[in-house]
């Protein structure tokens, strides 16, 4: 139904339930959190799971793991364990590490160290 309206009708659309989203909850701000690589391993540890134990593999990893580097290079199965609680097993993790090489490698200049949540 959706795909058959205009763009300009899927704006307006969008635009009516924008305002009610705001009468209802308010207006809403955006607060920059991390970097885009902090949120992508949150969303990925989140997958299997609830958002607490998510959070909470994602806190245990980064204290062990202060930098993205230093998960590139740890053993998979220290990795795996220092998040556990967040179901990173599998896929999550092989996709976690590759994400973290390809941050590493595009950013070999600059330290992106943040600090946990």
């Amino acid at each position: 139904m959706l795909a058959m309206l205009s763009l300009k009708e899927r704006a307006a659309r969008v635009r009516r339930i924008d305002r009610l989203l705001e009468k209802m909850h308010g207006r809403q701000t955006w607060v920059r959190e991390g970097n885009g690589l902090d949120t992508l391993v949150e969303a990925m540890l989140a997958q299997n799971t609830n958002l607490a134990n998510a959070l909470s593999g994602y806190r245990q990893l980064r204290r062990a793991f202060p930098t993205w580097n230093k998960v590139l290079c740890a053993p998979v199965g220290d990795v795996s364990g220092r998040s556990r609680s967040a179901a990173s097993r599998g896929c999550a993790l092989g996709a976690c590490r590759r994400c973290c090489a390809a941050s590493e490698t595009s950013t070999a200049s600059s330290t992106s160290s943040s600090s946990p949540r």
